[in-house]
């Protein structure tokens, strides 16, 4: 590619990264995320039930310390 050329391509790129990006704009201003709020849906309001039990309050130790620290004191 010649000098010439590749400016040419490189000027191309960047007009259209320049009306892309202003086409862009208009696209996201619909989407406002402190607008007005939906209506919610009809129905009864329940709480989700607990499904995973609590975390134990110890971590039990893995087998293998279990067994090299009774072979120390054997």
């Amino acid at each position: 590619m010649t000098e010439s050329r590749l400016v040419k391509v490189l000027r191309l790129a960047f007009a259209l990264v320049v009306v892309s990006s202003v086409a862009g704009c208009d696209t996201l201003s619909g989407m406002n995320p402190f607008g007005d709020k939906k209506k919610p849906l009809p129905g009864e309001r329940r709480p989700v039930p607990k499904v995973a039990p609590s975390p134990p309050d110890e971590v039990p130790q893995p087998l293998t310390w279990r067994i090299e620290s009774s072979s120390k004191l054997a």
